[in-house]
């Protein structure tokens, strides 16, 4: 290469390069302009509780007792729990809530592991003046969460479901596609937060399809929730300490007679149906069923899915409430 063609791939060079910092500095505006026309749009819909070092966003509705309240998977928050919430609301006390870092709560400076989630629970529905004892609903990963709060706070729990829940040993039992999906997973995740930072989150719309079939309004808080870095940061946080949390739980329970409902959804493979019928073994109290034509995501974000998911958690409160007997 001659030097006046060195010269010219060196203009040419420099060129792209200020075209590419001008694509993601306009990139980043957008994104700027448009949370900030999101946010102002959004309404809380329930309130900011001191847990300490942050505040965190607690969502209650009903009356009634037992309390359920509602633990979300990945990347996940109180807005998918919207129609479930509605449904349960009509037979007793419902709180969803916002994991530390996650939609509207506050970043929390401990690592994002199941112990740390189920402290900051525990203290969310203290210092908001929740009484126990409670009936958890651990949807996905956030089913590992709710397993180490009933380990950790026995006194606290009524009953237990586990909604489509992660396995603590799923990725060594579902073989090496599983742990590549998931590493794949985790990678996306990993990035998110400077692909939202520069609007490639949105342009995508990479995790926000996931959120369809919400009501309106928790659909868009949904959507612009995933869009946002700090929310994906956490929620790569979370993954992140995927084998720390799995440990913390593989040996939590048996729970005794404790109130247990297993729910899988009909369209998972027959591994993952499988690790939900051997959950089920944690408790000599225990119901497995199976909610027909649901997937992961559907059986909270469609409405006649989350209707079922929200009666069948409706028996458990029955069976509670008439002290442990069906």
């Amino acid at each position: 290469m001659n030097t006046r063609e060195q010269s010219r791939w060196k203009r040419w060079g420099k060129g792209g390069a200020a075209v590419l910092a001008g694509a993601l500095a306009l990139g980043a505006g957008w994104q700027a302009l448009a949370s900030a026309h999101e946010a102002a749009q959004l309404e809380r819909s329930g309130r900011m509780v001191e847990v300490g070092t942050h505040r965190m966003h607690l969502h209650c509705t009903g009356r009634g007792s037992p309390t359920v309240v509602l633990e979300s998977g990945a990347t996940g928050g109180s807005s998918p729990w919207a129609w479930v919430q509605a449904e349960l609301a009509q037979q007793t006390r419902v709180c969803s809530y916002d994991r530390s870092g996650m939609q509207w709560s506050e970043a929390s400076p401990l690592p994002r592991t199941a112990a740390n989630v189920s402290a900051e629970l525990r203290t969310l529905l203290a210092n908001a003046g929740e009484e126990g004892p409670f009936v958890l609903v651990g949807h996905s990963l956030g089913g590992i969460y709710a397993r180490r709060f009933v380990a950790d706070h026995p006194e606290d729990v009524a009953g237990l479901v586990l909604l489509d829940s992660s396995h603590p040993d799923q990725l060594d039992r579902l073989g090496d596609e599983a742990r590549e999906l998931q590493s794949a997973f985790t990678s996306i995740l990993q990035a998110s937060p400077w692909l939202a930072h520069v609007g490639l989150m949105r342009a995508t719309d990479l995790f926000a399809a996931q959120a369809e079939g919400l009501p309106p309004a928790a659909l868009a808080a949904a959507a612009h929730f995933v869009t946002q870095p700090g929310h994906l940061r956490t929620s790569a946080a979370e993954l992140a300490h995927w084998d720390e949390s799995m440990a913390q739980v593989r040996g939590a329970g048996p729970f005794g007679d404790l109130p247990l409902s297993v729910i899988s959804a009909e369209k998972g493979d027959d591994a993952w149906l499988q690790l939900h019928r051997e959950m089920a073994s944690l408790s000599s109290r225990a119901h497995y069923r199976v909610i027909p034509e649901a997937d992961h995501l559907s059986v909270v974000m469609r409405k006649d899915h989350a209707a079922a998911v929200a009666a069948a958690i409706g028996e458990l409160l029955a069976v509670v409430r008439n002290g442990g007997e069906a």
